[in-house]
């Protein structure tokens, strides 16, 4: 971590389970990073850490991203960002197709198409829109003779269309989050910078986002099972580091990883 002494860390999604396993990571790591949690809510966990800062920030909102930029710029004016990682991300239940039999008790019910919109929106504007926003905002507090990282939390969901009717909206973004790391990548490579971009697809991870995902009881229950044999945020952590602690000239596109049984 000594390439990154006296530059910044920013992490989005900081306030649970993979960004906020991730901050304690890097602020263990090393006392001369300075690491940014982003989060819509205060990030309190790391208070004795005094080379941490929770700034609070809907990466769907171009305004508070913005807002987030300039504190970054004045607070800790002289210092680079070298390390950026894309974690907010979230999903809903909701089938492409309105037939009765592709709904489970954990679909959401919606009324009309202006809800179908917004239950597809929210999906949209945290993990692309989101996640493009501040890729390129970002990017201008970048030395790009340094070397540096945009790491994309991505997911499987990004990598293969699994048989689950609800879930098709949530991977529609996440193929798109494989299409935003490679395009990063491409354009970093024209511009001939020293950052390098890479995305982490996970598996079920035993976190908080199946309780985000559906509260309906029955699907809480099955996802108790499925957390059992999940990975842990620390997995996805230590390919977080991996990628963040490569040599200079070595890049690692994407990481998949899962629990040892799960099938898809």
């Amino acid at each position: 971590m000594d390439k990154f002494a006296g530059s910044i860390a920013i992490v989005t999604g900081g306030s649970a389970g993979i960004g906020k396993a991730l901050i304690k990571r890097l602020l263990e790591k090393s006392s001369n990073l300075t690491v940014i949690g982003i989060a819509r809510r205060p990030i309190d966990d790391f208070s004795s850490f005094p080379n941490f800062r929770s700034i609070q920030c809907d990466v769907s909102k171009a305004d508070q991203i913005q807002s987030m930029i300039s504190t970054v710029q004045s607070e800790f004016s002289g210092k680079s960002v070298q390390i950026l990682v894309n974690n907010a991300g979230h999903g809903k239940p909701l089938p492409l197709i309105d037939h009765s039999s592709l709904n489970d008790p954990a679909t959401i019910q919606v009324e009309n198409l202006e809800d179908v919109s917004k239950v597809y929106a929210s999906q949209l504007n945290t993990n692309v829109l989101g996640l493009s926003l501040m890729t390129r905002a970002v990017s201008k507090l970048m030395d790009h003779q340094k070397c540096g990282n945009i790491v994309n939390i991505n997911s499987m969901s990004g990598q293969r269309v699994v048989p689950t009717p609800n879930s098709h909206m949530y991977s529609a973004t996440k193929f798109a989050v494989t299409a935003l790391t490679e395009g990063t990548r491409q354009e970093l490579r024209v511009i001939n910078s020293s950052i390098r971009a890479n995305q982490i697809s996970p598996g079920y991870v035993d976190t908080d986002f199946f309780q985000a995902f559906s509260m309906e009881q029955g699907y809480q229950e099955k996802m108790k099972e499925v957390v059992k044999t999940a990975i842990t945020s620390e997995d996805i952590v230590d390919s977080i580091m991996l990628c963040i602690e490569a040599q200079p000239g070595c890049q690692i596109g994407d990481i998949q990883i899962r629990p040892t049984v799960q099938k898809l």
